[in-house]
């Protein structure tokens, strides 16, 4: 997978000496959606897999902040 930094801001998958976009499912896979019924337009699949924030990222984040909670109320620094 590639990402392209010009004005059109294209991700592309490169593989075998051929180039092609990702398909909405790839996309949505990436950011570790799996479970999806899609009811929207194309276009708007894309808009919405770059504009949202991966699951493994907000799992990452939920998981230290719950466990900074378990250290602060355990005598924690803070």
């Amino acid at each position: 997978l590639t990402t392209r930094t010009e004005a059109s801001r294209l991700t592309y998958v490169y593989k075998n000496g051929r180039v092609r976009l990702p398909t909405e499912i790839e996309c949505l896979r990436l950011q570790g959606f799996y479970l999806f019924n899609i009811k929207i337009k194309h276009k708007e699949i894309y808009k919405q897999a770059g504009n949202s924030i991966s699951v493994n990222v907000m799992e990452m984040i939920f998981n230290q902040i719950e466990k900074s909670k378990t250290i602060n109320l355990n005598g924690g620094l803070f």
